[in-house]
């Protein structure tokens, strides 16, 4: 099997299990007979992954380009998965700011980046810039119980 339909493969087991799991998302009393909800967009999003994954599994694909998968480098898909597990755990201590600070840090070295100026102004950026949408949409996130004990 080559590394295109892997791939797709994994995809489409991460579709499933995404859907799946989307049925535990928490509906107030009065949005459960709405049809626009809190499950709404991650059903449209997981339908439409498995869609789209189950159409590039059938089509042909342009392979020429693709490599045996006993070449890839696992580790850093690994450890950025570690750090996506990581970051759900330290989010409520270290706050949305802090904990999204360091995993896009942490991710850009992962991924090869070595500008730490570059680095650290798109970490900032893209973190300032979520603060302010949600609090815009009024989604309030803790600081964290870091900063709580701090002050």
């Amino acid at each position: 099997m080559n590394t295109y339909k892997f791939g797709i493969i994994l995809l489409i087991c991460c579709f499933l299990i995404y859907t799946h799991f989307t049925g535990d998302i928490y509906l107030d009393l009065w949005a459960e007979e709405e049809a626009f909800h809190a499950r709404t967009f991650p059903y449209l999003i997981g339908i439409a992954g498995l869609a789209i994954s189950v159409l590039l599994f059938i089509l042909p694909g342009n392979t020429e380009h693709l490599t045996d998968i006993r070449q890839l480098k696992f580790s850093p898909a690994l450890l950025l998965l570690g750090m996506t597990a990581g970051y759900g755990l330290l989010l409520d201590y270290l706050g949305f700011i802090v904990a999204s600070f360091l995993f896009l840090i942490l991710g850009f070295i992962i991924l090869g980046e070595r500008r730490i100026w570059r680095m650290g102004v798109s970490a900032l950026l893209l973190v300032a810039g979520l603060w302010f949408l949600l609090d815009a949409l009024e989604i309030h996130l803790s600081p964290g119980l870091l900063l709580q004990e701090i002050l």
